[in-house]
């Protein structure tokens, strides 16, 4: 694999510099999504945690999809929105907030009473028996959530709106210095994150601020955005000092998660490692070799557009399921799949590495219409992707900046899995045009203001 050892940083060159001269700046998304994959993919070709490199096959595909993404960006330009129409969506987004606060508030009991139940088994029972009350299995819904419903509004409400309400009240800080979403938002999350011992909530927290924190600085740099009222600096400055802080933070907590999942044995400078490599690199190895074997499930079948599509899918056939109880959804039959551990590498005694969940959107889109699906969804993205910044960019529109600050979350998570495949995503996704469109606040815009 020496050559990809050449080629990739190479390709990621080439594309970086297109994206400079698309947007005329070195700091946009095409060119952070493009370098994240380029820099992993590169990174697997050293297996420096003892993993297998990935086949040439598979390290093409993903150059052919960086590839995609970057000519997706080729054909976005922004748009010219009339300004007092942008300031009028502005100050909806604004109200809207608050409108998210006081739902947030209402999960705050209800996230409690899942802490005081999960909190006894989180410290003293097993990690994999503790995740199967928290998600339950294929012959029983979760008793943490105290059944099958509880658990489907959870996952349907409560864990997209706080997700939303994140990007949102990242949002409403970094350009306005409010603070309340983004502080009741944080808790939840965390404790969401603990609740399912999910370290990816606190990653995402430390790359979703991340992401907002640049786009803003960079309209104001371009100019003040469109809205009632003038535009307030952060009261809490957000310099390298805290930033590295948080980071600190943010990894004492997933390390600390990690020996909760059962890494006790290999010790902090191994599951640092793991962390650091293995987590993003073993999403290609496990993905390759299901494009390598040809008997196996991604090369058996078609989804056509299932998988990728995949949370709202599973929307459609709760109701669905009425006239036929038969029917699985494809993100539940690829999930119950890819939970299937795997070797994927040999560790420094010759013991095997198992993997496993991580297969990175590739899956998805391979699984739905094989090189045809990962161009044409690279494409899209690429364009929506690129629409979405440069609308921000040009008219301060607070919703482009929500869209390019999810899209961009999803082109780096997305090398782990598939964010599309669940709910969050889609949710979120539809959550942006209401924020500018109807105000469910009820409030007048200066007072409001004046009282914050």
């Amino acid at each position: 694999m020496r050559t990809f050892m050449i080629l990739v940083p190479a390709a990621g060159l080439y594309l970086a510099l297109l994206s400079l001269f698309k947007f005329k700046r070195l700091m946009n998304p095409v060119l952070v999504v493009v370098s994240w994959w380029a820099f992993w993919l590169w990174t697997s070709n050293f297996s420096l945690t003892g993993l297998f490199v990935p086949s040439s096959r598979t390290q093409f595909m993903v150059l052919v999809m960086l590839a995609s993404v970057s000519l997706g960006s080729f054909l976005a330009f922004p748009r010219e929105r009339d300004p007092g129409r942008t300031a009028l969506a502005n100050e909806r987004f604004k109200q809207n907030g608050r409108f998210l606060y006081g739902i947030n508030l209402l999960f705050v009991p209800l996230m409690g009473l899942l802490l005081y139940r999960a909190i006894p088994a989180l410290f003293f029972s097993d990690p994999v028996l503790y995740r199967k009350e928290v998600y339950g299995t294929p012959d029983g819904p979760s008793p943490l959530f105290g059944g099958g419903y509880g658990q489907f509004l959870f996952f349907l409400i409560v864990s997209p709106v706080i997700f939303f309400s994140l990007i949102a009240g990242l949002i409403s800080f970094f350009r306005y210095g409010k603070k309340r979403l983004l502080i009741v938002s944080l808790l939840l999350i965390i404790s969401e994150g603990l609740i399912t011992l999910g370290r990816f909530n606190f990653y995402y927290i430390l790359a979703l601020a991340a992401f907002a924190y640049v786009y803003v600085k960079q309209r104001e740099a371009a100019g003040p955005a469109t809205g009632t009222g003038q535009a307030a600096p952060p009261r809490l400055k957000l310099k390298a000092v805290k930033f590295a802080a948080a980071a600190a933070a943010v990894l004492a907590v997933v390390l600390g998660l990690s020996f909760l999942r059962g890494e006790k044995s290999a010790g902090p400078l191994a599951a640092l490692e793991k962390i650091a490599v293995e987590y993003h690199t073993v999403g290609l190895v496990l993905f390759d070799q299901e494009l390598s074997a040809p008997s196996s499930r991604l090369n058996s079948g078609l989804s056509f557009g299932r998988s990728t599509i995949g949370g709202l899918d599973n929307l459609a056939l709760v109701f669905l399921r009425r006239f036929n109880p038969d029917i699985v959804p494809v993100a539940q039959e690829s999930g119950a799949y890819m939970a299937e551990s795997r070797q994927v590498g040999r560790d420094a005694k010759g013991g095997p590495i198992l993997g496993n969940a991580f297969y990175t959107i590739l899956y998805s889109l391979y699984y739905d219409g094989r090189y045809l699906a990962v161009i044409f969804f690279s494409l899209v993205f690429g364009f929506f992707l690129s629409s979405s910044w440069l609308n921000w960019i040009k008219n301060g529109g607070l919703t482009s900046l929500a869209a390019v600050v999810l899209l961009t979350y999803v082109g780096v998570f997305s090398l782990f899995q598939s964010p599309v495949e669940g709910l969050k995503f889609w949710v979120a996704l539809l959550l942006i045009p209401w924020m500018k469109r109807f105000s469910l606040a009820f409030v007048k815009p200066e007072r409001q203001e004046a009282d914050e």
